[in-house]
This record gives C-alpha cells, sequence and structure tokens, in this order.
C-alpha cells in the first residue's frame, strides 16, 4: 500500500495504530471532523513525504487567528492552521503530552483539589514529592561541531511548551481527566463520561460553596462597617461644620491679628518649655542632695572591706600604705616598671583624701 485515501469520511480521531503505515508515500485526510490528531501521527510524518490534513476543524487546537478569513479560507481552512502549521503543532505535542499525562495521572487529585497550581505542575514541589512535567521531559545532550563528544547536557523543556501545558492543565482540571486525541473505545468513552459528570457534579458543589462563603462575607462586612453609618455620617457632617466655622473666622481676621495670634501662642510655648527645664532641674538637685546626705550617714571609712585581687609582692596596692616614689619591683618577666606605669599623682591616690594610711 503506497497511497491512502480517507478523506470525505467525517472521521473525528484516528486510532494510535496509524504509526504501522510507515510505507505509505501519500496520506490523504482533508475534508473531515478531525479534533486532533495522535501522538504517533509525529512519527509518521518523518516516512510519508506527502500528507494533506486540510478542511479539518482541530477543535482540541488552540484558536488561531487565519492570514486570510474569506469565504473560500472559510471552508477550505476552518481552524486557520495549514498542513504545515499542523505538522509542526503535532511534533510538539508529542514532545511533552505523554510527560504531562504522566504527571496528571499521579498528581490530578491534588490539582483538581487545588491543593496544586499551575506552576508545581511545570516545576514540581517537594513537600508533595512531585516530579513535575518540566523533570520529566529529561535531559537532551549536546554534541560537539563534529557530533562526536558530548559537551553538555540541556533540559528539553522549552518555553514554547508553556501555552501547549497552559491547556492541558486547565482542559483535565475542568474535566478531572486527561484529554484525549486518539480514538477511544467505547468502553473507555463511556468511563470518561462518567467521571466527566462526577467532576462536573463536585465543582458545582464547590462553586456553590464558594458563593455561600461570598455571601456570609458581605453580611459580616455590612454588619461590621454598615452598623453605625447614620452616627458616622452625623460626626462627618459636624466636623464640616466646625472646619467651615473655623475657615469663617480665619477669612475674617486681618493680618495683624493672625501676628498677634502667633506671637501669644509662641510665648505661651516658651513659657511652658522654662517650667519643664525648671522642674528638670529642682528635680535633680533633689535627687543629688539625696545621694550626699545617703553617703555621709550611711557609709563609714572604717566600715569598708576591700579584698585584694593580685599579690602584694607583684602590684603594690595603694590601700594598705602611702605608696613613695621608689615603689615595689615587679618580678614578672617583661613586665613594666611601676613608675613607668603609674604617674606620680597615681600612685600616691587617697581617695579618702586623709593622708597618710588608708
Amino acid at each position: 500500500l503506497r497511497e491512502l485515501n480517507l478523506s470525505s469520511n467525517t472521521l473525528e480521531y484516528l486510532p494510535t495504530t496509524i504509526d504501522m503505515f510507515t510505507c505509505l508515500e501519500k496520506l490523504d485526510l482533508h475534508h473531515n471532523l478531525l479534533r486532533a490528531l495522535p501522538l504517533e501521527f509525529a512519527t509518521l510524518l518523518d516516512y510519508i513525504k506527502e500528507v494533506d490534513v486540510i478542511q479539518n476543524p482541530f477543535n482540541h487546537f488552540p484558536p488561531k487567528w487565519n492570514y486570510r478569513w474569506t469565504a473560500k479560507e472559510m471552508y477550505q481552512n476552518p481552524s486557520g492552521y495549514s498542513n504545515q502549521e499542523v505538522f509542526e503543532f503535532i511534533k510538539d505535542e508529542s514532545l511533552y503530552f505523554t510527560c504531562a499525562e504522566d504527571e496528571w495521572n499521579e498528581t490530578g487529585a491534588l490539582h483538581f483539589d487545588n491543593r496544586l497550581n499551575f506552576e508545581e505542575f511545570i516545576w514540581g514541589n517537594e513537600e508533595y514529592e512531585v516530579q513535575g512535567v518540566a523533570a520529566r521531559m529529561g535531559k537532551v545532550p549536546i554534541y560537539d561541531q563534529d557530533g562526536v563528544y558530548v559537551i553538555r547536557y540541556e533540559m528539553r523543556w522549552h518555553e514554547r511548551f508553556l501555552e501547549h501545558c497552559k491547556r492541558f492543565y486547565f482542559t483535565a482540571k475542568e474535566t478531572g481527566l486527561a484529554p484525549v486525541l486518539n480514538e477511544l473505545r467505547e468502553e473507555d468513552r463511556a468511563d470518561r463520561a462518567k467521571t466527566e459528570q462526577l467532576a462536573k457534579e463536585r465543582k458545582d458543589k464547590l462553586v456553590a460553596k464558594a458563593k455561600e462563603e461570598d455571601l456570609a462575607k458581605r453580611k459580616r462586612m455590612k454588619e461590621v462597617y454598615d452598623q453605625d453609618v447614620h452616627q458616622k455620617f452625623r460626626r462627618a457632617e459636624n466636623h464640616k461644620i466646625e472646619r467651615e466655622k473655623r475657615m469663617k473666622h480665619v477669612g475674617g481676621c486681618t493680618t495683624g491679628t493672625l501676628l498677634e495670634e502667633i506671637k501669644r501662642r509662641t510665648e505661651l510655648q516658651e513659657h511652658t518649655r522654662r517650667g519643664i527645664e525648671k522642674r528638670r532641674m529642682r528635680d535633680a538637685k533633689d535627687e543629688l542632695a539625696r545621694l550626699k546626705n545617703f553617703v555621709n550617714v550611711s557609709v563609714k571609712p572604717e566600715e569598708i572591706n576591700v579584698k585584694r585581687t593580685c599579690p602584694v609582692d607583684i602590684v603594690p596596692c595603694w590601700k594598705t600604705k602611702p605608696i613613695n616614689k621608689e615603689g615595689l619591683p615587679d618580678t614578672r618577666k617583661g613586665a613594666i616598671p611601676f613608675k613607668e606605669k603609674f604617674s606620680q599623682v597615681e600612685r600616691n591616690y587617697d581617695p579618702f583624701g586623709r593622708g597618710g594610711r588608708v
């Protein structure tokens, strides 16, 4: 078999076994009702020289502007995709679709319950141990110019797949099942219809619950902010009247009256400041006198018991007796002489100012 003409047959889907016809030279599928093409069709494109898929609606493809939208174009190319654009689209689909389908089959329940989002569908989530579509696509080797040695590995994921994955994700989230691009058996179609119906019922319940929560929130907001609205309105009216009175008074005053008022308020502020400073100074003097009285009455020199922290033969202490000019030597190696370490005033310092023995 070299040529296969399936045009004008109202076909909606093709079977996955279409990739068996690798010996074909021409495949004609124009003027059908094809909604999508199976992923295996991308493999078939490498073997068949001439393929025609024009005049098909391709409802599962994203909407696209047509270059020309005449009556002829509306009939011959209703989807807006040319043959070459359809082939490029299905090749991109074959690169990511299987990974996206596997990801949804494993984590679709989490996405359907809104516990995961689209970004986590692409890049994964460590908390839920979700791998993500980008990681599932793996990496491809990059060879040198001769095509012999591998230079590095790069991710197969590309930004152009983002729109494809968005369409896949939100379609699956709406129906609860991954999109299908190939023909299904009657049993599979019945199972999918049942699952889609359950997903629709669940979605309606979630919508009803969200509406009830929104109504309850609006009611609470109204009780909190609208119950005192009349009193707030009256208060605002009073403020407005008082402000108008003040503005009227200011408008009727002359420049001299305003300057006198400014001077009076400045003098009042200065008088208040001086009073505060006087009170602070008086309080400080009273506190100082109280501390002096406490020291003179309660602390006696003979009651002070000072503990030495260093041996006398190493560091002389002025608390034992006044130090003369000679002082005691420091026997430690490399120590600074006592005369150089302390001045004459420091060496003969007497804390009580009585002279002689402390």
